[in-house]
């Protein structure tokens, strides 16, 4: 794949995590190369719901090694979790260096050289590489790299996005060039059990604001009917302006799509229609 630092921005995700604080975020956010310069000169910042932990897929060893202790016939990992319960509650940053989550051997490569380069600019030992607080990077660096991609949200997401910011232009040669262009976070800051759904807390809004503290963006897309949810719950004043996906808050604006995992997730243009009033809207604030 195209090298991992033409498509993030090592600087800018260093600084993130330097100007962090105890009670903001966990995740480390992906932010793209060209993140500043923005899609229609707009930075835009993509909030999705959570990581998920299956609890079974935790072994470090290669699936098809029959010499490990906890190789079944299945080809499948027996070994269970005795901390998940307490992980996927609220306690995730306990195990952040502990867990061998992120020491699969199922990273791209690119991974692994995104966080040994931001490990480099940071001079305090908070090390991200095989931590938990990189799951998010270690995602989209997975995504991005064609012998691992296999994420069906961002891969629809992401076709939709190439259709409305570059014309309909190729897929495959467009997406590390969509990638560099946006931020993304989750907005859960522990992992959450892969069967029960998202289970929200007080921290994760906390998080939330501190994401829009230091990226900055003018406008936010947010994954998902039950996360637009979440954020009235927390008494995010929406100042809605527009029925239905749009609203803005303090300046940015906001638009809260279904999640790209539902079947209509374009619904039928409203989407597009909803992103060409927030462009709209956000141009006349930059030129206000």
């Amino acid at each position: 794949m195209e090298n991992i630092d033409k498509i993030a921005n090592i600087d800018a995700i260093a600084n993130a995590i330097k100007n962090n604080s105890e009670d903001g975020f966990f995740f480390v956010p992906w932010i793209g190369k060209n993140y500043d310069k923005g899609l229609k000169e707009s930075k835009v910042l993509v909030v999705g719901a959570s990581h998920y932990c299956n609890h079974s897929n935790i072994c470090i060893h290669p699936y098809n090694n029959k010499d490990c202790s906890n190789y079944n016939c299945q080809n499948k990992c027996n070994l269970g979790c005795d901390y998940f319960l307490d992980c996927t509650s609220e306690n995730t940053k306990r195990y952040n260096d502990y867990c061998a989550w992120m020491k699969k051997e199922e990273y791209s490569k690119s991974y692994e050289i995104l966080c040994n380069e931001i490990d480099e600019k940071i001079y305090d030992c908070k090390m991200i590489f095989e931590k938990l607080k990189s799951t998010t990077l270690g995602e989209v660096c997975n995504f991005l790299d064609t012998e691992w991609g296999d994420n069906n949200s961002f891969e629809k997401f992401s076709k939709f996005c190439i259709e409305y910011f570059f014309e309909g232009k190729c897929y495959k040669e467009y997406r590390n060039q969509l990638w560099s262009h946006i931020a993304f976070v989750n907005y859960a800051q522990n992992f959450q059990p892969a069967s029960t759904g998202n289970k929200f807390k007080k921290s994760d809004f906390e998080a939330f604001k501190k994401y829009l503290e230091v990226l900055k963006p003018d406008i936010v897309i947010v994954w998902g009917c039950a996360l637009g949810g979440e954020l009235e719950k927390q008494k995010f004043k929406k100042e809605a302006k527009f029925y239905g996906y749009n609203w803005v808050n303090k300046g940015i604006q906001f638009v809260n799509s279904y999640h790209p995992s539902y079947g209509g997730f374009e619904d039928n243009g409203h989407l597009k229609a909803a992103l060409d009033k927030a462009f709209q809207e956000a141009s006349k604030g930059t030129n206000g």
